[in-house]
């Protein structure tokens, strides 16, 4: 059973592997792909998506009032199938999905859309806004 990385899940080459260029290149691939790296991303909660389940990384953002707050991070969310979800976190920290957009509240951290068919993540679009160059 393959290793795989807590937050983006690229695999952990085995111990013993023979040639690591097909595995180095199929991790470069991977990685090309990957739309979301780093503190509140969200991904897939396995490679590939067997499940209707994503996890969220931890981090930390500042609310509308200006206070840090901490997301521990969550392995396992579900989504809704046959449809797009919208994942963000309101003020408090608190991670919310639905599928009807995000809300136009601007105390909320939008961090991603998922979308998911025949029980399966298809895809997942980066949401998060630099505070730098976009202020909700």
């Amino acid at each position: 059973m393959p290793l795989f990385t807590p937050n983006a899940n690229i695999p952990y080459p085995a111990i013993g592997e023979g040639s690591y260029a097909a595995l180095v290149n199929a991790l470069f691939t991977y990685l090309d792909g990957l739309s979301a790296v780093g503190a509140l991303a969200v991904s897939a909660k396995e490679n590939p998506s067997t499940s209707l389940n994503v996890k969220v990384s931890a981090g930390s953002f500042r609310n509308a009032s200006g206070t840090v707050v901490n997301y521990a991070g969550t392995a396992s969310q579900a989504v809704t199938n046959t449809a797009t979800n919208y994942l963000y976190l309101t003020n408090t920290g608190t991670l919310t999905v639905n599928t009807t957009g995000f809300p136009t509240a601007t105390d909320i951290v939008t961090l991603a859309l998922v979308t998911a068919a025949a029980g399966l993540i298809t895809g997942v679009a980066d949401a998060r806004v630099s505070y730098f160059t976009a202020q909700r």
